[in-house]
């Protein structure tokens, strides 16, 4: 989900973005024993953050989505267990580093080709291309 999102929120902006964190976010809440809203607060904070890459000058360099969802990575889950701290759940957090969170990064980083782009044809088959005047 999280490799979605990032990929949109890159390819679309903040407000598509959201958007989907929302609703990916109720999914994974709905599917998790986390507590409810964990995954779409976390979602939601590092969508908004990824989608600062869509509208600027590095938009069209090759490594930003590689780069943006190793970030992603290390940010949503720090978020998600510092939540899960603030909720009065023990986390052990070198061990979840080492163990969860650096592995994820990995995979997400072998992952991110695959689903870019996957969205970016998604994206292309679905966006209506608008004219628009500067």
């Amino acid at each position: 989900m999280l490799l979605f999102i990032v990929s949109w929120a890159l390819l679309e902006g903040t407000h598509e973005g959201l958007f989907a964190s929302l609703v990916g976010g109720l999914a994974l809440d709905a599917l998790s024993g986390a507590p409810f809203g964990l995954s779409v607060l976390s979602l939601a904070i590092v969508s908004y953050l990824a989608s600062v890459g869509a509208k600027n000058v590095f938009r069209t360099a090759i490594l930003l989505p590689y780069v943006t969802i190793a970030l992603a990575t290390l940010i949503y889950n720090s978020i998600f267990l510092g939540l899960l701290r603030i909720m009065g759940r023990t986390v052990l957090w070198w061990p979840t580093l080492w163990r969860v969170v650096l592995p994820n990064i990995l995979v997400n980083a072998v992952c991110m080709p695959l689903v870019y782009n996957l969205v970016v044809w998604i994206h292309h088959r679905t966006h209506i291309q608008t004219a628009e005047w500067e």
